[in-house]
């Protein structure tokens, strides 16, 4: 069988060289043909460098993509890879050593299945803070974390594997592209891309199966373990949530349902009021609710600007 590894990278030199290297302890099986295809998103750093440095002990494949956004760069890598599953993760992960064996091994068993999926741990930058490990079980996948457990299980529309960590038979990745309207655009908070194909896989009758052997760790850095972060990163899943959904009735207030202005000035109040008197998962849920609705708003509404959530 032949693998596709495909990462795409913005600006990250530092934390890709770390990643590759995690590569270079990979287990490969005699029999497992792969590459490592390596999209360039306009890098302006030093990107091409680190490629040309690991070029001599992993199999890397060198593309550009010149249009920004992370649904570009799938779409290219796509366009260059030539295995019969695409594995994907990210620039700033740490794969495990049994990474690829595993979604070798799982393709083989489940030739039924369309796509993998693996756990997501989190690699922290320094000492997190107390209340960021607290909310991890209800909101890791704001720092792209996934955790279904032990045991192989199906996914559905509601349960899907993350962005870092996922594998799709290459002829059902072609079928299914990414949305360029979807996904982050360098320091952009949207996303979306992946989570959209996969669950029009599963509309059009594939299955996909959780492999819980096949684990990465992701790179949480400092500036990312913050309230604001959180903010940002639930704005945008309102904003997806705002793009992708269908026509919206009832009374209308500048453009939007008037239920979800009433909607997003209470959760607003519930979190201001909960956050320094309520535990993290409290107003953690409050604040996802509250930014989610902000960022419908703003979707629709250009609102702009930034609300503070550090007071």
């Amino acid at each position: 069988m032949d693998i596709t590894v495909a990462i795409c990278t913005w600006n990250r030199a530092k934390l890709l060289e770390q990643t590759l290297s995690r590569f270079e302890s990979l287990t490969i099986p005699f029999d497992l043909q792969w590459e490592l295809v390596v999209v360039n998103n306009g890098c302006t750093d030093n990107t091409d460098a680190v490629l040309a440095k690991y070029s001599a002990t992993l199999p890397i494949k060198r593309v550009f993509e010149r249009k920004p956004g992370h649904s570009n760069s799938r779409n290219c890598a796509i366009d260059n890879a030539h295995g019969d599953l695409i594995v994907w993760t990210d620039d700033d992960v740490l794969v495990s050593k049994q990474w690829l064996v595993e979604y070798m091994l799982a393709s083989k068993r489940h030739p039924q299945a369309a796509f993998f999926g693996g756990p997501i741990g989190p690699w922290f930058e320094g000492t997190p803070p107390t209340w960021l490990k607290s909310i991890i079980p209800t909101h890791g996948h704001a720092f792209a974390l996934r955790d279904l457990g032990q045991t192989t299980l199906y996914f559905n529309k509601c349960r899907l594997p993350f962005g870092a960590n996922f594998a799709i038979r290459a002829a059902t990745q072609r079928a299914f592209r990414y949305d360029p309207n979807l996904g982050r655009k360098h320091k952009g908070m949207l996303g979306g891309d992946e989570t959209t194909v996969l669950r029009a896989i599963l509309d059009s009758g594939g299955t996909g199966l959780w492999i819980p052997s096949a684990g990465v760790e992701h790179f949480i850095p400092k500036t990312r373990q913050s309230v604001n972060y959180l903010f940002r990163y639930f704005q945008g899943v309102g904003q997806v949530e705002a793009m992708t959904e269908g026509s919206v009735e009832g009374p209308m207030l500048f453009g939007r349902p008037r239920w979800q202005w009433r909607r997003a000035v209470e959760a607003a109040i519930r979190f201001y009021a909960s956050r320094w008197l309520r535990p993290p998962e409290v107003w953690c849920r409050d604040l996802a609710e509250f930014a989610c609705c902000y960022g419908r708003l703003s979707s629709s509404e250009r609102l702009g600007g930034q609300l503070t959530t550090e007071k």
